[in-house]
């Protein structure tokens, strides 16, 4: 399947299909020229190619929370991939941002976190993150 979008946005144009020899936006009926006049830098890829590019686009750095707020978010729906060990947690929110991108929880050693990223980013790379992160600041 393809698709148009800009890349770099999070989100896709339409989907393409092919009318009357010619690869065209499923709902406008658009050729790639057509779309470029409304939207710069448009492209035609893969879905795939695209849902990549949408992760890395949604992807934001940890940030820093209360203790509340991760509780808060813990209990608000079911937690998807909880995890724990040698000190700390981490969880995803089971309802998506978009795409494979979610909000991940985490705590470690009592300080407690936020950040976008893909659902399958295992919790290693989670804590990984989070450290690096904080020795930058």
């Amino acid at each position: 399947m393809q698709v148009f979008y800009v890349p770099g946005q999070p989100h896709a144009i339409d989907y393409a299909t092919e009318r009357d020899g010619q690869t065209v936006a499923h709902f406008t009926g658009e050729t790639l020229d057509q779309l470029a006049k409304r939207y710069p830098g448009v492209t035609l890829g893969s879905e795939s190619e695209f849902l990549e590019q949408q992760s890395r686009a949604l992807r934001t750095d940890p940030e820093e929370i209360t203790e509340a707020a991760f509780f808060e978010a813990l209990e608000v729906l079911p937690p998807l991939d909880w995890q724990g060990g040698g000190g700390a947690e981490s969880f995803k929110l089971s309802e998506f941002y978009a795409g494979n991108v979610t909000t991940i929880y985490a705590n470690a050693a009592g300080r407690f976190w936020k950040f976008r990223d893909v659902a399958t980013l295992p919790h290693r790379a989670i804590m990984d993150r989070i450290h690096e992160h904080a020795r930058q600041a």
